[in-house]
């Protein structure tokens, strides 16, 4: 599943990351 998120440098910029990363990064 890959969806929109906010670049942490670039609010602004919209980057498509797949879920399973971004929840990794949580729990890291």
């Amino acid at each position: 599943e890959v969806f929109k998120a906010r670049d942490k440098k670039n609010p602004k910029k919209f980057v498509a990351m797949k879920k399973v990363l971004m929840d990794n990064e949580k729990e890291g």
